[in-house]
């Protein structure tokens, strides 16, 4: 899951010369609600089930704003926006269940030498089903100039219909204090912004 997010971000920043279907730059009626992008973003795109990035039951939401790390009003709104549609921040991974669930790391462009991506991820769930949002912050940067000031989104929501609500079932079953003492607003922790290893 991480290339494949990894992936999606390099296109957003390198763009993408094939024919498939990554989306459309017009938000579809049947887009989850939830899903939305701030009024300082621009290159949005939504894509569906039906798209060629997308797994069924899943959605996409990508778009790029100009923010300086660490982008505390970015990672404001897609706290306010999800969180107020019942998604919790979860702990761990639900693919990895031993590793925290968001923690930035600098994972090196493969498509531009001596380029790379400053990578923040995290997954959110809720209380009463077995649905999944994962989200993936990123700064593109050459390796002589670190300068961080672009920062590309990307939101995945996996329905119940997807793939991935199996992960969401196993991990409600190991991890179910997660959900009984959480709140949907309560705020995230104030360790977003360190590295992994700091």
């Amino acid at each position: 899951m991480r290339k494949a997010y990894i992936l999606l971000l390099c296109l957003m920043v390198c763009g993408c010369n094939d024919d498939r279907d990554y989306g459309s730059e017009i938000r579809p009626d049947d887009f989850p609600d939830f899903l939305t992008a701030p009024e300082n973003a621009r290159t949005i795109r939504y894509a569906t089930p039906q798209s060629d990035i997308t797994l069924e039951g899943t959605y996409s939401l990508t778009y790029i704003v100009d923010e300086e790390f660490p982008p505390d009003n970015t990672i404001s709104y897609i706290h306010s926006e999800l969180s107020a549609a019942g998604f919790i921040l979860l702990k761990h991974r639900t693919l990895d269940l031993g590793k925290r669930a968001f923690e930035w790391f600098e994972n090196p462009d493969h498509r531009q030498p001596n380029h790379a991506f400053l990578v923040w991820e995290s997954e959110l769930g809720t209380k009463t089903d077995y649905r999944r949002i994962h989200v993936a912050l990123s700064y593109h940067y050459a390796a002589e100039n670190p300068i961080l000031t672009e920062l590309s989104v990307s939101i995945g929501y996996s329905t119940e219909d997807s793939p991935y609500s199996i992960r969401m079932k196993r991990y409600k079953e190991r991890f179910p204090e997660e959900f009984e003492c959480s709140k949907e607003n309560e705020p995230w922790p104030g360790t977003l912004f360190e590295k992994q290893g700091d």
